[in-house]
């Protein structure tokens, strides 16, 4: 069978590199697990593995050219910094955004997926202007329709990445196949296949308890199922009693 490709474009500011980091390992662990099994490979696309030297308009641009002008998912993370201008926009993870907001209005691609770091940066590393232009650049995202993400700790987010790129690429692949219907049981599947889960639940109460609620909802889930099929079997076995109830009156 052919192998899907899915590529999700990674964009932030130089700052953020661990997390970046993050987002890396989380794509490979997908590969490796349902990518594998079933026919598709995550490309992460970034501008250190995807650009080289070259000269152009502006530095923005030569970056922009050269990444991959078709994407099915951006990834974008900014902590306190917001990035250096281009001669577009205010930075280059946010013209990058721009392009990809652009995009996604006229096609309905890429899916967007952007999230702040919450992290205390040290107090030497405060730039007033960067978290200025950072509150801005957050507080104009609801009026575009996008629904960002904030996270504090670097174990929350790789739980939380996961998560929510292993459901947006399947809602990428569900949508190639016309809804065939294998995305809901990917997505459900990847959460607890996350490598350590269960120290991630020993150390994280909250994540545990969110945990705890999703199995007991899948469970009701199936009890419902299962207590409608009971409920249809006892009124037909009621019915058909019935009929024979009314059959040995008529004889007698």
């Amino acid at each position: 069978s052919t192998l899907q490709v899915v590529r999700v474009l990674l964009s932030s500011p130089g700052n953020l590199s661990d997390d970046r980091e993050v987002v890396r390992k989380v794509i490979e662990e997908i590969n490796l697990d349902h990518g594998r099994r079933n026919g598709f490979f995550v490309e992460c696309v970034g501008w250190e593995t995807h650009t080289r030297p070259a000269v152009g308009e502006y530095p923005q641009g030569v970056i922009n050219d050269q990444l991959p002008h078709e994407v099915d998912i951006f990834v974008g993370l900014m902590g306190a910094h917001f990035g250096t201008p281009t001669r577009e926009w205010g930075s280059g993870t946010e013209e990058e955004f721009r392009i990809a907001y652009e995009a996604y209005k006229k096609t309905g691609s890429p899916r967007i997926c952007f999230y702040f770091s919450e992290a205390s940066p040290l107090l030497r590393s405060i730039n007033p202007d960067q978290l200025q232009r950072r509150k801005d650049f957050m507080k104009e995202l609801p009026s575009l329709g996008v629904l960002y993400w904030t996270y504090e700790e670097t174990m929350r987010f790789q739980f939380e990445i996961r998560r929510h790129l292993s459901e947006t690429i399947c809602e990428v692949l569900g949508g190639r196949s016309q809804g065939s219907g294998t995305a809901t049981s990917l997505a459900s599947e990847s959460i607890r296949n996350l490598p350590h889960y269960d120290n991630l639940l020993l150390e994280h109460p909250l994540i545990a308890a969110e945990d705890l609620i999703l199995e007991a909802s899948d469970w009701l889930g199936k009890h419902t199922v299962s207590q409608k099929a009971l409920t249809t079997e006892c009124g037909r076995f009621a019915r058909n009693l019935n009929k024979t109830a009314k059959k040995i009156n008529s004889r007698s």
